[in-house]
């Protein structure tokens, strides 16, 4: 591992082995891999036996072939309807793929899936430290091809961060490796995807010439993605609620592990990820038509938002909550009478999940329907 990386890489070689014994030996991991057994690998495997196989990893190949791809297999077997990936063959071997974020932890493990399948290649992931609750996260997460993103600190520690953070992705993509990093801290709530200027400009720290070659050179990605069903919905519904009626809000390490779990653990019905075009020709054409900088970057990330909405792959149930969040039938002939009755049921149904004293339900129901018809909104937007 280059020693100027050390805090925020993904593990090499020689750090594997270790990681995966303490992996093993945590508790907590033991705790969850009974529970994942009981929920889903009767008659597959046992979490003893998982636990005995982790322990014994030493390799990156014997830990996709062993545990990850294996594990990820068993997730969107259990967990989807089916998982579907467009586009991917035509993106660059070493390709920084920018997506919309819906699951905190199935986005990059889906898009992994997707990319292993295609070229037995793994990208590399930038991860949130906010959610190392537990310490044996953040080994799970580094062996697994993982990169720190460090959250918080004072404005000359952010400063610093973001400087170390660029560089390291600017030596993976040398490296002609791939990449994916969230857009944000944090999901879009309500669905409602835009990219964020920092992460280009994020990006540009390690810049050392032109900008625009520095930007052709991460050969930006942009990736849609959807889900027919968000598992998380009805908490990010109560979290909305939440902050609307208590200002100094702030959620805690507990909600983040709740949110994980029923990321991975929850029904998502239909999954699609969309690979759209590499963004060279569009940045050659911002930077012809502008000489400032915020205005490049900002145009950029426009750029980035249009293929991304643009390319949704959307269910009958986005197009049913379109209609009902404008109070209109434009888009009647995208769904059926069922689809209707059945997604009137399921909001009600994660409604009855939310435990709040107070709960606002025409509040809550509202902002259910949103997160599914944005993905509309936004789409038909351009045209």
């Amino acid at each position: 591992m280059v020693q100027e990386f050390q805090s925020i890489a993904a593990y090499e070689k020689e750090d594997i082995a270790p990681a995966a014994r303490r992996i093993a030996a945590d508790p907590v991991f033991q705790k969850m891999m009974y529970a994942f057994e009981n929920k889903y690998l009767k008659g597959i495997t046992t979490a003893e036996q998982i636990i005995r196989t982790m322990a014994s990893i030493s390799t990156l190949a014997e830990l996709n072939e062993k545990i990850t791809m294996p594990f990820l297999c068993v997730i969107r077997q259990k967990t989807t309807t089916s998982l579907q990936g467009s586009g991917f063959e035509n993106a660059p071997q070493s390709a920084f793929y920018i997506t919309n974020h819906r699951n905190i932890i199935l986005d990059s493990a889906f898009l992994s899936l997707i990319v292993y399948s295609l070229r037995q290649q793994r990208p590399y992931i930038g991860i949130g430290t906010n959610l190392f609750g537990q310490p044996w996260i953040e080994d799970f997460v580094r062996i697994n091809r993982a990169f720190c993103v460090i959250r918080g600190g004072t404005p000359r520690e952010l400063l610093h961060n973001a400087q170390l953070l660029s560089a390291y992705i600017k030596h993976l993509m040398d490296s002609q490796e791939c990449i994916w990093l969230a857009q944000r801290e944090g999901r879009a709530k309500n669905s409602d995807d835009h990219t964020q200027t920092g992460i280009l400009k994020m990006l540009a720290l390690s810049c050392q010439g032109d900008i625009k070659e520095h930007l052709r050179s991460l050969r930006l990605t942009p990736v849609a993605i959807n889900y027919e069903y968000d598992p998380c919905d009805f908490l990010k519904a109560k979290e909305m609620q939440q902050k609307r009626d208590d200002l100094n809000y702030v959620k805690t390490k507990d909600i983040d592990l709740e949110n994980m779990y029923w990321d991975l653990m929850g029904q998502k019905g239909r999954v699609h990820f969309v690979c759209t075009p590499v963004l060279d020709s569009v940045i050659d054409d911002i930077f012809s038509c502008s000489n400032n900088r915020n205005e490049q970057i900002t145009n950029v990330c426009k750029q980035i938002d249009k293929q991304i909405h643009t390319s949704y792959h959307l269910f009958p149930n986005n197009y049913v909550a379109a209609d009902m969040y404008l109070g209109e039938t434009r888009y009647g002939d995208c769904y059926s009478d069922a689809d209707k009755a059945g997604f009137e049921h399921y909001i009600e149904g994660q409604i009855e999940k939310i435990d709040l004293p107070e709960k606002d339900v025409p509040f809550l129901r509202n902002k259910l329907v949103e997160m599914y018809a944005m993905p509309v909104i936004n789409k038909f937007s351009y045209k």
